[in-house]
């Protein structure tokens, strides 16, 4: 399988959006849940919520 960087196609975020905004935005204009979006933005590596 390629490493293959994804690319969002919105608009970036707006003046005073939140980041969960953003990600739900962006989920739902790709018509997945934010999790999925998550998945695949991080290529495969862990995600939290919680800062490292």
């Amino acid at each position: 399988m390629r490493n293959v960087a994804l690319r969002l196609r919105v608009d970036p975020p707006y003046p005073g959006e939140s980041m969960s905004s953003f990600l739900g935005r962006t989920a739902q204009f790709y018509a997945m849940p934010v999790p999925t979006l998550l998945t695949d933005l991080m290529q495969g590596e862990a995600w939290s919520v919680m800062t490292q």
